[in-house]
């Protein structure tokens, strides 16, 4: 597989780097796994000295949902860049979401199903509804079935905001859609602390809304040619800014909290400050996709940034990149059940031996998964597609029928 492949000619006329992508959320994949992996066997409880430093930060897994949703937002807006528009409409990018998203959705929830019965745990019409309702984020009781659905189900409402954004983006450019997504987080986060009908915000997240928007805006600024050389190097520049101090200030937010206080004090120190740490992951990740397809585009050199994009565009990163999705949607389903089988089998609970094994568990049963339920609809037959990241932009470019 290659490193830096390109869309299509039909897709588009401009070749796409989009292998370090993969290699990302390959990477934002398996660190989500570790860590339900890492908190399911050490029920997160921190550690002090050396090993606090090298693993505590595993509690912190839902950042690395963050990266899925900028990337998202990118990848989707790097064709409406080139073409001004989201060819075929807003009908035919709904259907071609609906095509990509729904399929392996419905088979994980239905996996869920299958395991729930299998171990006789009760299932209600309402927890069943609100599954195939795509309500996880907002009925934290349906995260019974698959935990990691609640972000699926959350950049699914985002989607229909995809359309409005562009037409914003048109009208008014890059911060008047930056504005606006902050506006509507900032309303849905006051409407749903108000009317108490979301008990966990940590679940809903509204605030994913603005880093949508940021992975369009980087996508955005990507564009040569609109930019002189000047402004190109503020770019760059501020880029660089950008994402040194969003990572230096979520580490001190994260980090905040004692080790000697209990985990349920650490939990509720990290929901109050999720929002903000969240939008700075959020910026921290799109000034990394600006920064790297800049890179990629300009064919730098001998640079940090050619460094990591070669490090993200690692074969077996950009491979397992290709069906993470498949890994997101069931890898908990398979930890829970895997997990007490290999504690009994082997005769102990130590992380350090668990998890290396069921990630080896993991991944053949999501490679399999997805290709039985998501690669025969990561696009319209007959585009070839050879990257994660290039099925999102050719969802846009390409919709499927």
């Amino acid at each position: 597989m290659p490193t830096a492949a390109n869309l299509t000619a039909s897709s588009t006329p401009a070749r796409l780097h989009l292998g370090y992508i993969d290699g990302l959320r390959a990477i934002a994949a398996l660190v989500v796994v570790t860590s339900h992996m890492w908190n399911l066997y050490t029920r997160s409880s921190a550690m002090p000295g050396v090993s606090g430093f090298l693993t505590n930060w595993l509690e912190n897994g839902h950042l690395w949902v963050d990266v899925f949703i900028v990337i998202s937002g990118f990848c989707l807006m790097l064709p409406v860049t080139r073409f001004r528009t989201i060819r075929g409409g807003w009908q035919t990018f709904y259907k071609s979401r609906a095509r990509r998203i729904l399929p392996p959705f419905y088979a994980a929830v239905g996996f869920a199903l299958a395991l729930a019965l299998l171990h006789h745990h009760h299932l209600s019409a309402a927890l069943i509804l609100s599954n195939l309702l795509l309500l996880q984020d907002v009925w934290p009781q349906s995260l019974l079935l698959d935990g990691p659905l609640w972000s699926v189900a959350l950049e699914w409402k985002i989607y229909f905001l995809f359309p409005l954004f562009v037409w914003f983006w048109l009208r008014f450019g890059s911060r008047a859609v930056l504005i606006a997504s902050g506006v509507l987080s900032l309303f849905l986060l006051a409407l749903y602390v108000h009317l108490k009908f979301i008990p966990d915000l940590s679940l809903a997240c509204p605030w994913y809304v603005f880093l949508f928007a940021l992975g369009m805006v980087s996508a955005d600024f990507t564009q040569r040619g609109e930019y002189s050389a000047k402004e190109q190097r503020q770019g760059v520049s501020g880029a660089w800014c950008a994402l040194a101090a969003a990572l230096a200030l979520d580490w001190v937010m994260m980090h905040c909290s004692p080790l000697s206080s209990s985990s349920e004090q650490r939990d509720k120190v990290r929901v109050l400050l999720l929002p903000l740490s969240d939008c700075l992951v959020g910026l921290a990740v799109a000034a990394l996709l600006f920064l790297l397809h800049h890179s990629a585009a300009s064919q730098s050199k001998n640079t940090p940034l050619t460094f990591v994009r070669l490090l993200l565009s690692w074969r077996p990163l950009v491979f397992i990149g290709t069906f993470s999705y498949s890994i997101y949607l069931i890898h908990l389903l398979l930890v829970y059940d895997l997990g007490s089988r290999l504690i009994v089998l082997l005769h102990t609970n130590n992380p350090i031996i668990i998890i290396p094994i069921d990630v080896m568990l993991v991944l053949p049963c999501a490679y399999l998964f997805h290709l039985i339920f998501e690669r025969p609809f990561m696009t319209k037959p007959g585009v070839k597609i050879k990257t994660e990241a290039q099925a999102e932009a050719a969802a846009v470019v390409n919709p499927a029928p």
